[in-house]
């Protein structure tokens, strides 16, 4: 009786896991600094390579010296043609913002033109996290 008795608990135990399964835990993006750069004035970046199709860049911009003049922005280029592929950021005055990236991966480059203005530009890529539990 007793034996019939523990079969029966863990016969419930195991079909109550097996109704219950685990939640999966909500996938997030973190975003990983890969290279950054700082100045005042205007600057080319060296090379960078990226070899996913998104990625974006985080920019900063303070220490306005000539308030209602100073000008921030940034455009990517292609290291292999060398050609401009788009203006990230076009911003007066100091701020702080994020622009995304969606292109073929390749050598890339970023032109920084900044106007009486301290800049710090990241590019950074996704990393995902959490997805089903193992």
């Amino acid at each position: 009786m007793f034996r019939l008795m523990l079969l029966a608990a863990i016969l419930v135990s195991t079909s109550c896991n097996e109704l219950n399964p685990p939640k999966p835990q909500p996938r997030r993006i973190v975003w990983k600094p890969l290279e950054t750069w700082s100045g005042h004035g205007n600057q080319q970046t060296g090379n960078f390579d990226m070899s996913i199709f998104r990625w974006r860049v985080h920019w900063k911009t303070a220490g306005d010296t000539a308030p209602g003049k100073s000008h921030f922005a940034v455009t990517v280029n292609s290291a292999v043609s060398g050609r401009d592929l788009s203006e990230l950021v076009n911003h007066d005055g100091p701020g702080e913002g994020y622009a995304e990236v969606n292109d073929d991966p390749r050598l890339y480059y970023l032109v920084i033109t900044s106007n009486d203005l301290d800049w710090t530009v990241t590019v950074e890529e996704p990393i995902e996290t959490g997805g089903r539990p193992q």
